[in-house]
C-alpha cells in the first residue's frame, strides 16, 4: 500500500487516510489543499481521483456561448469546492439546483443581463424565501459570475447592476441572567444539559460544542481549546451522481482561522464537572478508561458524537417550554458575548474568545450592548448562579437519553 506523501496519493494520518492537492488561487499562486480524513485507503483514493478529474475540467477555457447551467456545474464542482466548507458548498449547490438553473440555466453566458438576475430574485420570492435567504442565493450567483469575469468568459458581472432585497436587523433573543438556571434545568430534563451549559459558558458554536473531547480540557492550566467540530461531510464519489449526499461527521477545520488555538478559561465548577464526567463515563461503560481522553463530552450512550439534528430538535422543545420561541442554539453564543460586553470585558478579548475574523465583526454584531467590567471565568460562574454538578441519578438519565 502506498504511504508516501505524493500529490493526490492517500497516506496514513492518525486512524485514517488523507491526501493533498496543489491548486492555484485567482492570483495564480499555488496552494496546498488537504482532504478530510477517510476511514480506508480506497475511499481516499476514489475521492482524490474524482477531485483531480474536476480540476482538469475547469482548466479548459469555457466558451461564452456555453449555457450558464454547464458553467455553474464546473464552477461548483471544481475550484470552488476547495475554497469553502462543505456546509457552504452544500448551500451553494442547492441554490443553483433549486433557483438559478430552473430560471436562467439555459441562457448562454454571453447573453446574461441584469434582467436575468432579477428573474432569479423573483423566483426566490415566489418560492417563499425570506429576504435573507434570497440574498444568499444572489451571493452564490454573484460569486460564480465574478469568477467568470476573471476567466474572461464574460466582460462584466450582471449582478453588479442588481440590488438584492434588504434585510431588517432583528434584535436577538437572549437568555436573561435571572433565567439562566431555569433554562439549564429544562435542558437537563431534555438531555442536552452539557450542550447548553457549554454554549452559554464558552460561547461555542453548535458544531464546536458537539466536537468537544476530554483531551480539549487542560485541567492543569484550567483552559479549554476547541480543536474540531461536527459538521457536514460530502460522501465519497457523490459529485457526479445527481444531488450530492452529505452526512454529519468530524471536521478538523473550524469556521475561521482565528478559531484555532483560542484558549477559554475553565471555571472551578466546569472543572469539577469534567472530572466528574470522566469518572462516570468510565464507570457507566460509555468509554474505556484508556480511551477516555478521545471520548466526546456530549455523546451518545456508546461514546460517539451526537447528531446536530438531535440537538436541534431537543433545543426546540426546551425553548418552547421556556417560552422563548425565537431562541436559536446560536443565540447562546450571543448571550455569552453580551454578558461579557455588558460587564466591561474588552471587545478585543471577547472577539478572540468567539473566534471572529476581526474585531469589526464583533462590534457590528453587538453594537447595542452597553459596556461595564470583570473577568470571564468568574463572571460566568456567577451568571450560572446555582448551576451544580448533576447527581449520579441525573447523569445516568442523561446518558440513557442520549
Amino acid at each position: 500500500m502506498e504511504t508516501k506523501t505524493k500529490l493526490g496519493v492517500p497516506y496514513k494520518r492518525g486512524t485514517g487516510y488523507v491526501y493533498y492537492l496543489g491548486i492555484r488561487d485567482d492570483s495564480g499562486r499555488k496552494k496546498t489543499w488537504f482532504s478530510r480524513v477517510f476511514k480506508t485507503y480506497e475511499e481516499a483514493l476514489a475521492d482524490s481521483t474524482e477531485r483531480q478529474k474536476y480540476l482538469k475540467q475547469i482548466q479548459a477555457q469555457t466558451s461564452p456561448n456555453e449555457k450558464l447551467k454547464n458553467y455553474l456545474d464546473r464552477w461548483l464542482r471544481g475550484k470552488y469546492y476547495f475554497t469553502v466548507s462543505v456546509s457552504t458548498w452544500r448551500c451553494a449547490e442547492s441554490h443553483i439546483r433549486l433557483y438559478i438553473n430552473p430560471t436562467i440555466g439555459q441562457t448562454k453566458m454571453c447573453m446574461l443581463t441584469d434582467a436575468d438576475v432579477e428573474k432569479v430574485m423573483k423566483k426566490c420570492q415566489r418560492s417563499g424565501l425570506s429576504a435573507s435567504s434570497t440574498r444568499f442565493v444572489f451571493s452564490t450567483l454573484r460569486s460564480a459570475l465574478k469568477q467568470a469575469v476573471k476567466e474572461k468568459i464574460i466582460k462584466s458581472n450582471p449582478c453588479s447592476l442588481v440590488s438584492p432585497p434588504s434585510v431588517k436587523r432583528v434584535r436577538r433573543q437572549l437568555i436573561p441572567p435571572e433565567k439562566t438556571a431555569e433554562f439549564l434545568e429544562l435542558a437537563k430534563k431534555h438531555g442536552i444539559y452539557l450542550e447548553v451549559l457549554f454554549g452559554i459558558n464558552f460561547g461555542l458554536r453548535r458544531g464546536e460544542v458537539l466536537g468537544l473531547q476530554f483531551r480539549d480540557f487542560d485541567l492543569q492550566q484550567n483552559l479549554l481549546t476547541p480543536k474540531r467540530q461536527i459538521g457536514y461531510t460530502l460522501k465519497t464519489n457523490q459529485l457526479d451522481k445527481g444531488v450530492p449526499r452529505t452526512d454529519w461527521g468530524v471536521v478538523d477545520n473550524l469556521k475561521t482561522d482565528e478559531s484555532y488555538g483560542r484558549e477559554l478559561v475553565i471555571s472551578p465548577k466546569i472543572k469539577e464537572l469534567i472530572l466528574y464526567l470522566k469518572d462516570k463515563y468510565v464507570e457507566e461503560g460509555v468509554c474505556e478508561k484508556k480511551n477516555i481522553e478521545k471520548c466526546f463530552v456530549c455523546c451518545r450512550a456508546d461514546g460517539t458524537f451526537k447528531s446536530p439534528n438531535v440537538l436541534r430538535k431537543r433545543f426546540m422543545a426546551v425553548r418552547e417550554e421556556a417560552g422563548m420561541l425565537k431562541l436559536r442554539f446560536h443565540d447562546l453564543r450571543h448571550t455569552f458575548a453580551s454578558y461579557m460586553i455588558e460587564d466591561g470585558i474588552p471587545v478585543a478579548v471577547v472577539s478572540a474568545a468567539l473566534g471572529h475574523t476581526s474585531i469589526t465583526t464583533t462590534l457590528n454584531s453587538y453594537y447595542d450592548v452597553i459596556n461595564g467590567g470583570k473577568q470571564i471565568a468568574d463572571h460566568m460562574s456567577d451568571k450560572l448562579c446555582d448551576t451544580l454538578v448533576p447527581t449520579e441519578a441525573e447523569l445516568k438519565a442523561s446518558i440513557r437519553n442520549k
